[in-house]
């Protein structure tokens, strides 16, 4: 799972720094499920054309559909918890459900 602020249509130079670091394919054969959170639904189509390209060009065979959320769907509660809109949340459930699914799917099948 990779998750990034937006900024600027792009992923965050965090994660990028990160991605550099790695080998040209030092992501082969794994899964990912890219997450990010913006401030404006315009920024909304950065996981497919801007990480999604990143992911596949570094080995990435199975890209599980990401999820992009407005930060305005994440509150913070005096406890320390995050609320997440619920919608998202259920978004956010079935792709992690997608992503177990594949993971486990490839651990039977000797992919991973």
């Amino acid at each position: 799972m990779l998750v990034t602020p937006v900024y600027n249509a792009a992923y965050s130079g965090v994660l990028k720094a990160f991605l550099d670091m790695l080998p040209q394919f030092g992501l082969r054969g794994k899964v990912a499920l890219p997450l990010a959170v913006g401030g404006t639904v315009a920024h909304m189509l950065v996981i497919d054309y801007a990480i999604r390209p990143v992911l596949a060009s570094m080995g990435i065979p199975y890209i599980v559909g990401g999820v992009f959320l407005l930060d305005k769907w994440i509150q913070g509660h005096e406890s320390g918890r995050l609320i997440i809109d619920q919608q998202v949340a259920e978004r956010l459930q079935q792709s992690l459900y997608e992503l177990g699914r594949v993971v486990y799917e490839r651990a039977w099948s000797g992919q991973a």
